[in-house]
Formats: structure tokens, C-alpha cells, sequence
């Protein structure tokens, strides 16, 4: 059924694939976003969490400071003020009981703070260091360990953390407090809170799931962490830390690869003793839920589908019988049939579209054709005026713009008929917009390069305005197509024979493109005012010739600009610019003809025909000419002047030594000292081949030979003649021999063979 009826099918299967696209993109742009909402959401509420797990950490550390305070305050252990000794003997009861009562106050003040490890009491002066773990130290024995000693000798660290030596260790944080500040004592308290302690409360599970939070100080060392063999460590190059530390925010979160997973980490900057408090929550349990119900999303996508493509069917099969009726009728009446009009919809849309365009392009090609001999008959004066037309009015000032296609030439060989006129036709719409506002505008396509473009009703007053117009159009026209204009301007003149002399003005003004290369806008009435008079520099032309004779390139060459560029500097008219380039062609040619040197053999075919500069329209284009024509010329000279070996029978011996090798038509030009297109039109001449066909045919000569003399493989002899690639050699041999490498190799053993028996 779907075969008989395409656009049924067309139908149903657009929509399907529509509908499977949309999902498709749906399902991602859903996922992404599912992700980055419950990302954000994640991240502030874990923010939140964190705030409050740092708030409480501060809360203990406000705590542990109070019990410092009324430790401090205590009489009972002011009261050991005056106990210097223990060690040496003599003490008092008095003030063996007053150590003594010290040291209960301290292991009171642990048992009533269960997350204080041990409590410290070091006195300046004294032989003995107080604590709560052996009551009573030597000082001299106790500063030995390295966690007591640092913390004593740098106390203006009000906190610290590292491992304790000795009696036992624990990863703890050691808050030091200098007692000269808060009672009569001289020296320090040192109260330590096990690191176990700090991490419970950060990663209490009310608060953390699918994660940990770690406690590091601003330089990056670990003081708290789930892994105990990390602490101490520092983490100040890891990514995720430098961006926290270079953040502004105080708190705030991010995502971040680790190890190639996902994580959310989310940092809160507490400002009591710089620590940094960092959440490290996985991503992977958020990616597989939503996996999971993209996954379920599409069970239910599918179904809907499949029943939205059967309605699709059942509703289309019903509207679209009336429509399928009038396709098979006009297929059978066998208008607008097209093989490639394979698709309904299509065809229907060519045939309603082509009966559309014929009828709007005989109205449009009417109306051009009337416009077109209405012009030819007011501009060329070669018809008469079609008044009947009535496109401008004859009492009102008229101005003439002639348009010109840049590099035409070049254009004209590239492009189809077709093109060529479609793209002279979108200049000549391009500039009548841009005047259509303001002026009433009439166009044609005159000649093969020209297009004419006449506004009417303009005034001197508003020059100003049409040539920012012209300048403004002509840039944009290059900037949509990629072609670039030049543009001859008249004046503006009153009535139809002033608009004849307009366009011949604007025609006149185009010419001296020849002065302002391509590209350019050219207004009459300035050219207008040029010099009729000019002086031919004959003296530098012989001067020029001289120098060509004596093979002086470069001078010649220079000798040439300068007289080109004197002459541009007279500002003469263009009619005796033409002729002043015409005389410097002539003394060319009496220079060849004194030189024994052929014309046909120096100019082109058109310039042999009596056109010296076809097809040039700029002095630049012109001088480049003439500089070809004086390399030619050197060239030629000194071939002449050569030694007794002939360039042909140099060609043939540098041929054939090196045709064994990857050589060129450049190379050899370079060997004989001519120039490409000299080298090439001489060994024409002489052999009636051209050069690449002489190399192939005593590279298949010698390849020959290696087939039927050595074991050598076919690529390995490729190689040998001077061929780069196998299939290149296999080609040229075909074309040669008629045969391949291996086909003649074989051929002419088996006849050898014969010829033996």
C-alpha cells in the first residue's frame, strides 16, 4: 500500500522521524537540565549543611576557649604560682598539695568535657610540666617530644595540630593559651582535642550522605579527615582547592572531575583560625536516577509514538484522497512529468509553481523587453523613441550611470550563459534599489559588459548624496557576491537628448578605469578637465629598448614604470593616453622587426590581429603586458646569444640523464636558461612532441628493457624510471605498450621460449 501511495508514506514517515528527533533532543536537553537543577539544589542544600556543621566546630572551639578561661581562673591552680621545683626536693606540704589539688582541677575539666583528650600546664621556670595523662612531667624530659616543644617555642600560633609522640598517638588539635594573660601564672595551657572528635562532628550522617567533609587550614594541610593517613598532609595543589582559596566567596560550590568522576564540592572559609570546611559529594548515585528515568521516559515515548504514527495514518489515508486523485490525474495526462520527480509533494509544488512562473515570467519578460528597446532606441539613437511606453518623463533632468563588470573577461570563460546574465541582472536590481526610494529608476543590460542605470528628476544639489549612494552599493554589491563594478557617472541634463549625452558622458568617464584600476567610480565631470596636449618621451623609450638589447632585465623593466608613470602624471585625456601606449607598442615592433626577431613569436594572437591591448582595461594590466612582452624578447636574445650547444640539444642531453629522477618542465627551463612557456613552444618545434610525452616514452623504453632483463618487481621498476607512484607507471606503460608490465614480461618469455625450442 505505502508503495502506491508515497505521500502516505512521506507522511507517516516524516512525522515519525520528527517526532523521534524531537524526542531525541528533548531527552537530552531534559537530562541536562534534571541534572543541573538537582546539581544546584544539591549544592545549596549541602552548603547549608555545612554552614551549620562549621557554625557547631565554632561553637566547640568557643567552648574549649571558656573551659581555657575558667581553667585559668581557677585558685587551685593559681595557687602552684610559687612551686618552682618538685624534682629537688624540699617542698612544702603546702605546696605538694597544692600540685597536687592542680592536677585534679585538670582531670576534672576532662571528665567534664568528654572530647578533650589531654590538658597541659607548662610554667616558666619550672622543672615540671603538669597534665592529665601522667600528672606530672619532667620538663626537661617532656620538651624532647617534638608536637610539646613546637608548640611552646612558637606560642603565637593560638592552635595546632599533628600527631603526639610518646605516651600515646592520636591525630589531634592542640589549642595553646598563654596563662600571663588570664591569671597570675607565667606560661601556657595547652588543652588538645582528639581529631576523631572534629571528624564525627563534621561527617555526622544527619547531615552528610554520599560523601565526606574534610577541615584543612588556608597553606592546605589536612588537619581533618575520613582517611587518617591523609591528615597532616598538603592538598594546596590539588584544582579543586586552588579554586577554592581564589574564589571570593566565602562559601560556595562547583563541579569538579576527580579520577574521573563527577563530584559536587561544595567550601565554606570559617574566619576563626582560617580553617576551610570542604564537602566531596559523588555525582554518580544523581546520573544513574536520572539514567533510570530517562530510561522509563522512553518506554512510555515509544508507545505513544507507535499509536501517534497509526493516527497519523489512519487521518492522512483520509485527507489526503482528494490531493492523491489530482496527482495520478495529471501523471496520466503526462504534464510537467519529471524522472527525478519521485516525491508527490514535490511534483505537485513543480507543476502549480512552473504554470505560476510561466505566467509571472511572460508578464516580467514583457515588461524587461519594452524597457530594454525603449532604452537601446533613447540611448543608441539606432531606433526610434518608443513614446508609447512612457518610462521617463522628457521635461525632467535625467543622469546616466554606466555600469561594468570587473575582470569580464575572465568572468565571460568561466561562467555559463545563464549565469552571466542572472548575475548582470541582480547588479542592475541591486543599484535600482538603492535609488528607487528617491528617484524614479530605468535600467537595461546594453552591451555585453554594460549596464545602464538612469535616475530622473535629479538636481546639482543632490550629487553629494548619489555618489555616497554609488560608493555605499558598489561595496555591498562586492561584500553579497564576491564580484566587484566600476562605474562611469555623467552630468545630469534636462530632456531625452540630454539624457543621450548623460550615458555618453558616463561611457566616456568609464574609460578612465585605464587611470583607477578596478573597482572604481568615475565622474565625468571631473575627467572632463584634463590636458589635451601630451609630450611622448621618446629619449626614455630608446632608452628602454637599449637596455632590453643589452639584456638588462630588471632596468628595463623599471625604465618602463617610470615612463608609464610620467605619462599618468600629464593628466591627458584618454584618447591620448591611448595613443601615447600605442606609440610605445610601435616602437616595440620596429624594435623587433630591427632585431630579426618574429612578431607572431612575441605577441598573442589578438595583439597579431591588430588589437595590441585586448581585453586590457587598467594601466596595471597594460604595464604588465608590456613587461611580459621585454622578458620574451630577453629570452629570445639571449637564446641567440647562446653557446655553441643549441637550448634543444641541451633539453635532450639534461633529458637524458636525469629522466630516471622526478624532473619537471621548470627544472629544465632553469637548466637552459629560458623561460616555461619558451622551453615548451621550442621542443615543439623541433620534435613535434611535447616534453612530458618524450620523458614517459624513454622511461617505458628503459622499464622495457628491466622487465625482460632482471627480477626486479613492477614497483621497483617504477621507481627506477623516474615514476613516483606505481600507478602512474602502470598507466603511461598501458597507454605505451598496449599491454601491463607483468602481461609484457610474461608475453615476451614465452616467445623467447618458443624461439629456444
Amino acid at each position: 500500500m505505502f508503495k502506491k501511495n508515497k505521500l502516505l508514506f512521506n507522511s507517516v514517515a516524516a512525522y515519525t522521524i520528527l517526532i523521534v528527533i524531537l524526542v531525541i533532543i528533548s531527552g537530552f536537553v531534559f537530562k541536562s537540565y534534571m541534572f543541573h537543577y538537582f546539581q544546584k539544589e544539591i549544592g545549596i542544600t549541602s552548603l547549608g549543611k555545612l554552614e551549620i556543621i562549621s557554625g557547631i566546630s565554632e561553637l566547640l572551639n568557643e567552648s574549649v576557649e571558656k573551659d581555657a578561661l575558667t581553667l585559668a581562673s581557677d585558685k587551685s591552680l593559681n595557687a602552684i604560682s610559687n612551686v618552682k621545683t618538685l624534682y629537688t626536693g624540699g617542698n612544702s606540704i603546702d605546696e605538694v598539695y597544692a600540685v597536687s589539688r592542680a592536677i585534679d582541677i585538670l582531670n576534672n575539666m576532662k571528665r567534664n568535657n568528654h572530647r578533650i583528650e589531654s590538658i597541659y600546664v607548662y610554667l616558666e621556670d619550672c622543672d615540671y610540666v603538669l597534665s592529665t595523662d601522667m600528672s606530672v612531667h619532667r620538663t626537661k624530659e617532656i620538651m624532647k617530644n617534638p608536637w610539646f616543644c613546637e608548640l611552646i617555642t612558637n606560642p603565637e600560633n593560638h592552635w595546632s595540630s599533628g600527631k603526639k609522640e610518646g605516651m600515646t598517638e592520636k591525630n589531634v588539635f592542640s589549642f595553646v593559651f598563654n596563662l600571663r594573660f588570664m591569671s597570675d601564672l607565667h606560661g601556657w595551657l595547652v588543652i588538645n582535642i582528639d581529631e576523631n572528635v572534629i571528624c564525627d562532628l563534621v561527617n555526622h550522617s544527619e547531615y552528610i550522605q554520599d560523601g565526606y567533609i574534610l577541615v584543612a587550614d588556608e597553606s592546605g594541610k589536612v588537619m581533618s579527615h575520613m582517611d587518617k593517613s591523609v591528615i597532616g598532609s598538603n592538598m594546596g595543589d590539588a584544582e579543586y582547592f586552588q579554586k577554592i582559596m581564589g574564589a571570593d566567596e566565602s562559601a560556595g560550590f562547583f563541579l569538579q572531575d576527580m579520577g574521573g568522576t563527577k563530584n559536587l564540592i561544595t567550601y565554606s572559609k570559617s574566619p576563626l583560625y582560617g580553617w576551610v570546611y570542604i564537602g566531596i559529594f559523588s555525582m554518580n548515585t544523581l546520573m544513574m536516577n536520572l539514567n533510570s528515568v530517562m530510561f522509563r521516559i522512553s518506554i512510555v515515548l515509544f508507545f505513544l509514538l507507535a499509536i501517534g504514527a497509526g493516527s497519523v495514518y489512519i487521518i492522512s489515508s483520509r485527507q489526503l484522497h482528494p490531493l492523491m486523485m489530482l496527482i495520478n490525474d495529471i501523471k496520466k495526462k503526462g504534464v510537467f512529468v519529471s524522472e527525478k520527480d519521485n516525491n508527490d509533494i514535490k511534483f505537485v509544488y513543480n507543476a502549480f509553481e512552473t504554470l505560476i512562473r510561466q505566467v509571472q515570467n511572460r508578464a516580467v519578460n514583457d515588461r524587461n523587453d519594452q524597457i530594454n528597446l525603449y532604452l537601446r532606441s533613447l540611448l543608441l539613437d539606432d531606433i526610434p523613441v518608443r513614446k508609447d511606453i512612457g518610462t521617463l518623463d522628457e521635461t525632467k533632468m535625467h543622469l546616466g550611470i554606466v555600469i561594468s563588470l570587473d575582470h569580464y573577461e575572465i568572468f565571460s570563460a568561466s561562467c555559463p550563459p545563464e549565469e552571466k546574465v542572472y548575475l548582470k541582472k541582480l547588479i542592475l536590481e541591486i543599484f535600482s534599489s538603492a535609488f528607487s526610494e528617491k528617484y524614479k529608476c530605468v535600467g537595461c543590460l546594453l552591451h555585453y559588459d554594460i549596464i545602464v542605470l538612469i535616475l530622473e528628476a535629479v538636481d546639482y544639489t543632490d550629487l553629494s548624496m548619489v555618489k555616497s549612494t554609488l560608493k555605499t552599493t558598489q561595496q555591498q554589491l562586492k561584500a553579497t557576491t564576491g564580484y566587484s563594478v566600476s562605474l562611469g557617472v555623467g552630468n545630469a541634463h534636462e530632456g531625452f537628448p540630454g539624457t543621450r549625452l548623460s550615458y555618453q558622458e558616463a561611457l566616456n568617464a568609464l574609460q578612465y578605469r585605464l587611470v583607477y584600476g578596478w573597482e572604481c567610480i568615475v565622474y565625468f565631470e571631473t575627467e572632463s578637465k584634463r590636458n589635451d596636449i601630451f609630450y611622448y618621451q621618446e629619449d626614455r623609450v630608446d632608452i628602454m629598448l637599449n637596455q632590453i638589447r643589452s639584456l638588462q632585465r630588471d632596468k628595463a623593466e623599471e625604465e618602463l614604470k617610470e615612463i608609464l608613470d610620467k605619462m599618468m602624471a600629464q593628466n591627458i585625456k584618454f584618447d591620448n593616453m591611448w595613443l601615447f601606449l600605442n606609440q610605445i607598442f610601435s616602437a616595440f615592433l620596429e624594435f623587433l622587426v630591427a632585431s630579426n626577431i618574429g612578431i607572431q613569436d612575441m605577441l598573442s594572437e589578438q595583439t597579431a590581429l591588430g588589437s595590441p591591448f585586448y581585453g586590457k582595461k587598467t594601466i596595471i594590466e597594460i604595464q604588465e603586458w608590456f613587461i611580459e612582452i621585454i622578458n620574451r624578447i630577453i629570452d629570445t636574445l639571449q637564446f641567440h646569444k647562446a653557446s655553441s650547444t643549441s637550448p634543444i640539444e641541451q633539453m635532450f642531453n639534461y633529458i637524458n640523464n636525469n629522466f630516471n629522477r622526478d624532473i619537471s618542465i621548470e627544472m629544465i627551463a632553469e637548466h637552459v636558461g629560458l623561460s616555461y612557456s619558451h622551453v615548451r613552444k621550442l621542443f615543439k618545434e623541433e620534435t613535434g612532441k611535447n616534453i612530458i610525452d618524450y620523458i614517459n616514452s624513454l622511461r617505458i623504453e628503459k622499464a622495457k628493457t628491466l622487465l625482460l632483463e632482471t627480477q626486479l618487481t613492477v614497483s621497483e621498476i617504477a621507481d627506477a624510471v623516474g615514476y613516483t607512484g606505481t600507478q602512474g607507471f602502470l598507466r603511461n606503460f598501458r597507454k605505451k605498450v598496449g599491454l601491463t608490465p607483468t602481461e609484457f614480461r610474461n608475453i615476451e618469455k614465452f616467445d623467447d621460449d618458443v624461439d629456444k625450442k
